[in-house]
Formats: structure tokens, C-alpha cells, sequence
């Protein structure tokens, strides 16, 4: 667990989102080694709570 809080990055900030019933996508915005990276959560609501399903991050916007 330690290893995977190395990889995300720090002062995430979410920039936009959807949602769509039990469903949600977050756009959200970070560092890591002092460098913005894009990053994309997808999360789904089961028994009534949200649960992170993926998450990915880049160097470069996906548009």
C-alpha cells in the first residue's frame, strides 16, 4: 500500500465530473515530482457508498 501511495499524486483537485445514476467520472488535477499530471477516476456507488473502480494518470490532457 505504501508503494501505490508513492505513484498518485499529491494536491489533487477535481476540475470536472459526471455522474450518472450508480456511476461517476471525476477529472481531477495533481502533482508528483513537482510536475501537473491529468488524472481520470471512475467510481461506482454500491450499498450506498462510492468505491473507486479505476484510476488513471498522465502527463499530458486527454481532451
Amino acid at each position: 500500500m505504501e508503494m501505490m501511495s508513492a505513484m498518485t499524486p499529491t494536491d489533487q483537485k477535481i476540475v470536472s465530473g459526471t455522474m450518472n445514476k450508480d456511476t461517476a467520472v471525476l477529472k481531477v488535477i495533481g502533482k508528483m515530482e513537482g510536475k501537473k499530471q491529468y488524472g481520470t477516476i471512475e467510481m461506482k456507488k454500491k450499498g450506498g457508498l462510492w468505491k473507486i473502480t479505476k484510476e488513471g494518470w498522465s502527463d499530458t490532457e486527454k481532451k
